[in-house]
């Protein structure tokens, strides 16, 4: 989360609206992942975020580009287990503050193994068959472990969901 901060203001990443933006692919891409958002919701679908990164970094950069409020919720890691890195050494005491303790993830957020697995749980709470439900990723060993589970999507280029991806949903 700090870094996220550092990285804000360096020029490159400031001249386009801040690191999220630029993780995002520009305003562009964000306005068409909002738009395409909003009609999911608009249709009663529940998103979730499933993934291998950390939960603090993840909501930090959806809601500076204004999409964390579409994902009921964001599973994901929760921090490190072990030692400390040199760069988590260095932050001040009491980091983080009140500003990005809001970002960090709790017990509820991980500890779900498999993405299949938690697709599964999360359709099993919910009532939802196989064709109620499509898991969106771009790694292929995670696509093919949920395609008996639910409809899959394969994001294949590793840019993020493009107008393929949201035509599909």
């Amino acid at each position: 989360l700090a870094r996220i901060a550092e990285l804000d203001v360096l020029p490159e990443f400031a001249a386009s609206g801040g690191f999220a933006v630029a993780a995002f692919g520009g305003h562009e891409r964000v306005l068409k992942l909002q738009a395409t958002f909003d009609e999911l919701r608009g249709a009663g679908v529940e998103c979730f975020v499933c993934s291998r990164g950390l939960v603090g970094p993840i909501r930090k950069c959806l809601d500076q580009v204004g999409l964390l409020g579409v994902f009921s919720q964001v599973f994901a890691n929760v921090g490190p287990t072990g030692d400390c890195t040199d760069y988590d050494a260095r932050l001040p005491q009491g980091y983080p503050g009140a500003q990005d303790a809001l970002y960090l993830g709790s017990a509820a957020n991980a500890g779900w193994g498999s993405k299949g697995r938690l697709v599964g749980r999360l359709m099993r709470e919910r009532g939802l068959t196989f064709e109620e439900a499509v898991f969106v990723d771009d790694t292929a060993s995670e696509v093919e472990e949920v395609q008996g589970i639910c409809r899959t999507i394969f994001v294949e280029r590793g840019e993020g969901m493009g107008p393929r991806e949201c035509s599909m949903l």
